[in-house]
């Protein structure tokens, strides 16, 4: 996710070419630049429409490992 070794260094490349970068994890990155965090586990369906409404995105880059659901 945003969190891990991609996506940070991907929210970290995007923000500085200038675009708003927001992050959704359950918990807060460890070490923030320009990028924006949203608490949200992408398992539960309810947190992630309610994200997803709030910041509005133009686009979604999806990097979450995979999840195992019992």
């Amino acid at each position: 996710g945003g969190t891990g070794l991609l996506g940070r260094h991907l929210a970290a490349a995007l923000s500085a070419r200038g675009a708003v970068v927001t992050i959704a994890s359950r918990r807060p990155p460890f070490a923030r630049g320009e990028e924006r965090w949203v608490c949200c586990d992408i398992a539960n369906v309810e947190q992630v429409d309610q994200a997803y409404r709030r910041t509005q995105p133009e686009q979604v880059v999806q990097l979450a490992a995979a999840l195992q659901i019992a």
